[in-house]
């Protein structure tokens, strides 16, 4: 009868975190100008080479097991940087995207989509830093994180469609600042 009352109560306090995560922090109604103040840019380029699975095999062919087991910790510890980032962003992007709810119907409908994809992107970067926390601790398994730098590409190239249709002489700046 306890284990089943933890069971119970794990299960409703994973649903809550996963909820949190997916939705992100509701602290205000969101504007472009967030996109500005409190996002940090990602360079998804970097991003790409830190999970690379041919750099990966090449360090580890390249270095001493002992070495690539280190170089490949920081390397990993880089990456759940930019994976929380992202995520952050994309709160950020969600909100906005709520935001956009009230508005003419295709700057909605791209409110929608945006914000869509920033759940997508936050559920995603859940089971990414997961993987990534469990590869600090076993540098030599496999990483599929590389479509979190595709999904991302994807919020942000949504982002700079609205970005575009709202703010046309900042979009260039708004969509940098992720």
């Amino acid at each position: 009868m306890i284990a089943t009352i933890l069971l119970v109560v794990a299960a409703l306090a994973l649903a809550g975190l996963l909820l949190y995560v997916a939705r992100g922090s509701s602290r205000a109604k969101g504007t472009l100008e967030e996109v500005g103040v409190e996002t940090h840019p990602v360079d998804l380029a970097a991003f790409r080479n830190l999970v690379d699975p041919a750099e990966d095999e090449f360090l580890r062919a390249n270095l001493a097991p002992a070495v690539f087991r280190r170089v490949q910790r920081q390397r990993l510890r880089a990456a759940i940087l930019y994976v929380e980032r992202s995520a952050e962003n994309a709160a950020v992007l969600l909100r906005i995207g709520e935001a956009l709810n009230g508005e003419e119907p295709e700057v909605a409908a791209m409110g929608r989509e945006i914000a869509n994809a920033a759940v997508r992107r936050r559920m995603n970067a859940v089971m990414v830093l997961a993987i990534l926390h469990v590869r600090v601790w076993f540098p030599s398994m496999g990483m599929p994180a590389q479509e979190v730098s595709t999904r991302y590409e994807e919020l942000r190239r949504q982002f700079g469609r609205l970005a575009r249709t709202r703010r046309p002489a900042e979009a260039g700046r708004l969509v940098a600042a992720l």
